[in-house]
């Protein structure tokens, strides 16, 4: 079974510049030699999977092969092709064509990436000669691998995602893949872990800002790392946009995004009126994040939580603590809607009673 996906056209360039160690040092290594720089290499073409695969099969001749697509432009070549996909905030309703014939399913996996699973457990089923009436029912079957696009229902009006999303890349597609459901607001809860890849930090907080209407920045797996450094590492992918934008010129005096314990008390208001403002948060307690996302949503819109997916704890120093996001969001879920029948405000932070002067009974801080 094989997946026809589209090719990438434009080739990659190799990068002719070694990245620098992310090791801080308080030497000045301004004196060390100059390291001649590498030649330039000629840009190569990218690597075709399908290619490589159908041609280690023997074409067909050695072993059958089912391909699927989704993409229209491999639509005529594959044996399996999802003809229509339907996304919704709780479904995703698809019209397939196989070899033995066309079905139309709605199953529970949400997001435009699990309409390619749905194609490749066709194709599957095609290969093992399952009757078309057996495939169909299995895809309405379908359950979301614990973590993946996982969609929690508490019996709320609007779709709360978990995801384990934690490159750009897995970040870029899971926003996107919400959005398209057609959303009024995407809200997006998000960190990076410590002791990894240092680079990938300000790529997902500007793939966070670009797609995203609201943005929590929190933690991850701190490991060893300080976790209000992760959370600036992060907050660089966007900081400079964010401080430019002309109505935060007017109003900002000083850094806002940070969390709040590293700011003075005395501007915690302003620092918190700002971020409302701007609709990016700073927290470095990943439990008030969560709780804070789902407390903003409205019918419309979708919480997307991303980083750890099936994960049940976190890594703070050398040590693992229970934490697991499908728990806390069920748990937020069930105990917001209480808070705000009691006559909070929680569209924005701090939470405060309605018709209260802004900034009076933060409950996210009690």
């Amino acid at each position: 079974v094989i997946n026809l996906a589209p090719s990438h056209v434009e080739a990659e360039k190799k990068k002719t510049s070694t990245k620098k160690k992310d090791v801080e040092s308080d030497e000045d290594d301004s004196d060390a030699p100059n390291e001649p720089e590498p030649e330039p290499t000629e840009p190569t073409a990218a690597f075709d999977e399908s290619a490589f695969f159908i041609a280690a099969a023997g074409s067909g001749d050695r072993v059958p092969i089912i391909t699927y697509a989704t993409h229209v432009s491999k639509s005529l070549e594959a044996d399996v092709f999802v003809e229509k996909a339907e996304l919704s905030l709780f479904e995703t309703v698809v019209t397939v064509r196989t070899p033995a014939g066309r079905f139309d399913a709605a199953c529970g996996l949400v997001g435009e990436v699990n309409v390619t699973n749905i194609a490749a457990a066709v194709a599957v089923g095609v290969a093992l000669e399952i009757p078309l009436d057996v495939i169909a029912a299995g895809v309405e079957a379908m359950e979301p691998v614990p973590g993946r696009m996982e969609l929690l229902d508490e019996g709320q009006p609007f779709p709360v995602i978990v995801d384990y999303a934690h490159t750009p890349d897995a970040l870029r597609r899971a926003i996107s893949s919400v959005r398209k459901t057609g959303v009024s607001n995407v809200i997006v809860v998000f960190g990076c872990g410590g002791d990894r890849d240092v680079g990938k930090r300000h790529e997902m907080g500007a793939v966070a800002d670009e797609l995203s209407d609201i943005v929590f920045v929190t933690n991850d797996n701190p490991r060893t790392e300080d976790p209000y450094k992760i959370l600036d590492d992060v907050v660089a992918g966007f900081r400079d946009r964010v401080y430019n934008l002309p109505q935060i010129k007017d109003e900002a005096m000083f850094p806002f995004l940070k969390d709040m314990y590293l700011i003075h008390p005395n501007a915690r208001f302003e620092t918190m009126k700002l971020q409302n403002m701007c609709r990016r948060y700073v927290m470095v307690d990943r439990w008030f994040a969560i709780r804070g996302a789902i407390a903003m949503a409205t019918e419309h819109d979708a919480v997307l939580i991303c980083g750890k997916g099936h994960e049940d704890y976190v890594v703070v120093g050398n040590r693992k603590h229970w934490f697991d996001d499908r728990v806390e969001a069920r748990d937020a879920l069930r105990k917001i809607v209480g808070v705000q029948e009691s006559g909070m405000d929680t569209t924005n932070l701090p939470w405060g009673r309605v018709g209260a002067t802004s900034g009076n009974g933060n409950v996210l801080d009690a």
